[in-house]
């Protein structure tokens, strides 16, 4: 503010600090100075364009326009220059934004100018950002309070800005209208020094950890912050109401030095603060009132430990206890006995660990001298009792018990002479021992018994396996170990079992077999000398038959037999009570021949026209040869055959077919054996259809064409045999004929087949003759061509003719005892060569109806 530009000839830089948008600054004075001097120039874009226009080089002109709040940045890097610029609220003016500056220098000097801001506004800026605290010198306008940036901030160098002289208020028309003649600013141009009342400073106290045990180390540290960069005269740590000496490393006081005091405590909780004093002033923190902490952990105790009963036997429970106590109330993280080494988990029913909780543990402890110490802990602090060595005790002594029988049984329960039984019992002792003697005695006979396992102390069982004879048994067992006897059961009773039984025999018929056949004069053997006894008893043996009665007795014995089929039984006995009996059956017969007929059809339904033979089987059943049999065949009432069986053996057969060609019908056969022993059966045949003719189309031709006709559409169930083909006075054999017409008129041609049964069908074709002149009117242009075409059929025929006749020969017979045909009906055709006799056919020429005109 009121600058002469032409006497400022030195400048580096020339910060713009405008209020927001105004533009209130002579741009034409800012120009000479930068101009004169090559200073740079640092503010917002309206500075940028006015320099710009007015010559000013871009490169000299660095733009910073921060927001409202905001904050923005620049360096200039040929003077090692770091300027921030902070929009910040007008000290008068609410909601009009001014732009403050903070230096950073290459010598390290910082400097902070608040131009037209100060008080709140001020300081909620420089909370905000880092770097505006310990700045070197600072610079502010009026109504700032200078003890709280002297607190806070502790800046090198305050100065008091200008004071300005304006009408109250200031019109708008200042900012927006500057320069005015009668609205310009004048601002004082004296700067006030003002040296701050630095005071020392005590930050961040504390201790760590704020827990721990009578060995753990705590630290206690405080920072301490002076700007005059002066060591304290006292620095102190007041713990518990006694004074310790802190120290530090840190040799610049100005920024902050770090002082610590390191010690263990003892057990419970404790307090502390810090005084601090330089140059007379004096600093404590906090600044009033003690810091409660750290707490040391109490260690745990143990006491009053115990083990009941001090002294006693190895079948005894022996309980350890201890009584565990903790200042603190905290339960104990691990509760062990160490019972010669060997740790076990305790156990505890209460809560007050404070007032104490009772600790216990029960076992059992084997013959010997035992020692046991406690570990406990808290989990800060482990406490062993005793804390070196053992406790000595308890003395365990082996008790003195005698040992014990249990769950004496046998098994099985019932059994046979051939079962092995198992005699078992439980033996158990407490010491472990081994009896001396392990007997059964069973109906006063005494058997050892053994065992495999060794665990005598938790029980053994002993065995003895012994076979039995008949009857019921009684038993009981006996141990001896040392001076001790046992039985089981006690006293004088005895265990019954098992029951012995006797197992029956297996009667068993060697010979003779299931249905044998014997004569009444050929004695029979019967013998039973497989039966068997399952435990070797000697057996008697009695036979007997239900026809005859009783037989005799031994393991094999001849018996005649009178006639008749006889049950015979085989009872044997083993004397104890064991019978079993077997049974066969036999047929004893005088010996004769017994003659069985079977008659039968192969196939069984013949079809006519088929072959069929009828089969006669004649089987000998008896049990002699029979001789000179007779057979007689017949059928429908006739014999067709009749032979003799010289001789036929007991238990063969002979067979006699008799074949025939099958006839339809209703039929009857019978066959007759000398006896008289006969047999018949009647059966059916279905008769088979005649076969059915079939001579082709009714036929037109020419007179001199020769036909072909062909059969070979007729049909049978059987084999055609025949064709017959009837021409009037001349037939023809064959399937296929030929045949030429040499007159005209309507003839008809009858075939008749004949099949391999002598049945016949006919049929006829109807075949009409025409001469050349019968054509139709419509053929006359054509006649000639037509006729030319038929002599050239009828040459071709010849030629056919002639090829034929080196290749087949139709056989020609000529009809007898027939009537003349009737005139115009049956004109005599053509006749035929002859050969040998015969006549033989004509090959055939195939035409066509005489309407479609000549043949081709």
């Amino acid at each position: 503010c009121d600058w002469d530009p032409e006497t400022i000839t030195r400048a580096d830089v020339i910060i713009q600090a405008p209020h927001g948008h105004m533009t209130h600054y002579d741009a034409d004075e800012v120009a000479t100075v930068a101009k004169n001097t090559g200073a740079y120039l640092v503010g917002n874009s309206k500075l940028k364009s006015d320099m710009t226009a007015r010559g000013i080089s871009s490169s000299k002109i660095f733009e910073v326009s921060p927001t409202m709040g905001g904050k923005a940045s620049t360096s200039i890097t040929s003077l090692g220059l770091t300027i921030h610029s902070y929009g910040m609220e007008h000290t008068g003016f609410s909601g009009l934004q001014v732009n403050t500056f903070f230096v950073e220098m290459p010598s390290g000097i910082t400097w902070y100018h608040g131009t037209c801001s100060s008080g709140t506004n001020t300081m909620n800026t420089m909370s905000k950002y880092p770097e505006l605290k310990g700045v070197d010198v600072m610079i502010c306008d009026t109504d700032m309070n200078f003890n709280t940036l002297n607190s806070q901030y502790y800046p090198e160098t305050l100065i008091k800005d200008h004071d300005y002289n304006s009408p109250s208020p200031i019109p708008a028309t200042v900012y927006e209208n500057y320069p005015s003649t009668l609205t310009k600013l004048y601002h004082n141009q004296t700067y006030r020094y003002i040296r701050p009342d630095y005071q020392p400073g005590l930050y961040i106290g504390d201790v760590d950890p704020d827990e721990g045990t009578l060995d753990t180390e705590f630290e206690f540290s405080v920072l301490y912050k002076y700007r005059p960069d002066t060591a304290p005269s006292k620095a102190e740590l007041i713990l518990d109401g006694g004074r310790h000496e802190l120290t530090t490393t840190d040799t610049t006081f100005r920024t902050g030095a770090l002082y610590k005091f390191t010690t263990t405590l003892m057990e419970g909780a404790h307090s502390f603060h810090f005084e601090f004093e330089a140059d007379g002033k004096t600093a404590r923190f906090p600044t009033e009132g003690e810091l409660k902490k750290p707490i040391v952990n109490h260690i745990p105790l143990l006491g009053s430990n115990s083990v009941d009963p001090a002294k006693g036997t190895d079948d005894m429970d022996y309980t350890f206890s201890v009584i565990y106590s903790d200042a603190d109330g905290d339960a104990p993280g691990k509760y062990d006995i160490f019972i010669d080494g060997e740790r076990h988990s305790m156990r505890s029913s209460e809560y007050d660990y404070v007032g104490g909780a009772t600790f216990t543990y029960t076992t059992f402890l084997s013959v010997g001298n035992h020692s046991y110490h406690f570990e406990f802990s808290d989990e800060k602090n482990d406490v062993r009792l005793p804390e070196t060595g053992e406790f000595q005790g308890p003395d365990v002594e082996r008790a003195n018990y005698p040992p014990s029988l249990y769950a004496g049984t046998v098994e099985p329960l019932k059994g046979d002479r051939l079962d092995t039984f198992t005699f078992s019992v439980g033996y158990r002792d407490t010491h472990g021992d081994r009896p001396s003697r392990a007997q059964l005695f069973m109906d006063g006979t005494a058997y050892n018994m053994s065992t495999d396992d060794v665990n005598f102390k938790t029980g053994v069982k002993y065995e003895v396996k012994i076979g039995l004879g008949l009857g019921v048994h009684e038993y009981h067992f006996e141990f001896e170990e040392g001076a001790f006897t046992v039985r089981f059961p006690p006293g004088e009773d005895e265990l019954v079992g098992p029951n012995v039984e006797n197992l029956d025999p297996e009667a068993k018929i060697a010979s003779p077999l299931e249905l044998d056949e014997f004569s009444t004069d050929v004695p029979v053997v019967l013998n039973g000398s497989l039966s068997t006894d399952p435990e070797g008893d000697d057996l008697l043996y009695n036979w007997s038959s239900n026809i005859d009665g009783f037989l005799g007795e031994g393991d094999v014995i001849e018996v005649l037999f009178t006639e008749g089929y006889h049950l015979i039984t085989l009872t044997v006995d083993d004397g104890l009570g064991g019978i079993s009996t077997d049974e066969v059956q036999i047929m004893v017969v005088e010996y004769k021949p017994i003659i069985d007929l079977r008659i039968g059809m192969v196939p069984a339904s013949p079809t006519e026209g088929s072959d069929a033979r009828i089969e006669a089987t004649i089987s000998n059943l008896g049990n002699l040869a029979s001789n000179e049999i007779e057979v007689k065949i017949m059928m429908d009432g006739q014999t067709v055959k009749n032979l003799t069986i010289d001789s036929l053996a007991p238990g063969t057969k002979h067979v006699i077919k008799y074949g025939f060609r099958s006839m339809g019908g209703d039929h009857t056969v019978h066959v007759i054996l000398t006896g008289p022993i006969d047999d018949w059966f009647n059966f059916t045949i279905i008769e088979r259809p005649p076969p059915i003719a079939n001579a082709g189309e009714d036929r037109q031709v020419n007179v001199g064409d020769t036909l072909t006709f062909d059969g070979s559409g007729s049909t049978s169930n059987g084999i055609i045999e025949e064709y017959l083909w009837d021409f009037g006075n001349t037939t023809l054999l064959g399937m296929i004929v030929t045949f030429t017409f040499d007159q005209p008129g309507t003839f008809n041609v009858s075939l008749t087949v004949t099949d391999d049964l002598g049945r016949s069908s006919s049929d006829v074709v109807k075949v009409e003759v025409m001469t050349p002149a019968d054509i139709d009117t419509s053929l006359k242009d054509t006649s000639r061509s037509n006729n030319g075409l038929l002599i050239a059929v009828i040459i071709s025929g010849l030629i056919l003719v002639l090829i034929l006749i080196g290749t087949a020969v139709f056989i020609l017979k000529r009809k007898g005892n027939r009537s003349p045909p009737l005139s115009g009906q049956y004109p005599q055709p053509s006749s035929p060569s002859m050969r040998d006799g015969e006549m033989a056919a004509s090959p055939p020429v195939r035409n066509g109806p005489m309407d479609n005109g000549p043949p081709k």
